[in-house]
């Protein structure tokens, strides 16, 4: 029972790293493009 226990936590704390990492990539990639449009705009226009 212990054991199970065990192994049932580190499944949600796996499945919480998973979500964080989908999240970060959800809300991170969009602006990382978006700033690098501007960048690309500006090194063009320059």
């Amino acid at each position: 029972m212990p054991a199970e226990d065990t192994n049932i936590r580190l499944s949600n704390k796996r499945d919480k790293n998973l979500i964080n990492f989908l999240f970060v990539f959800i809300i991170v990639l969009p602006i990382y493009f978006y700033f690098y449009k501007i960048y690309i705009c500006i090194y063009i226009l320059h």
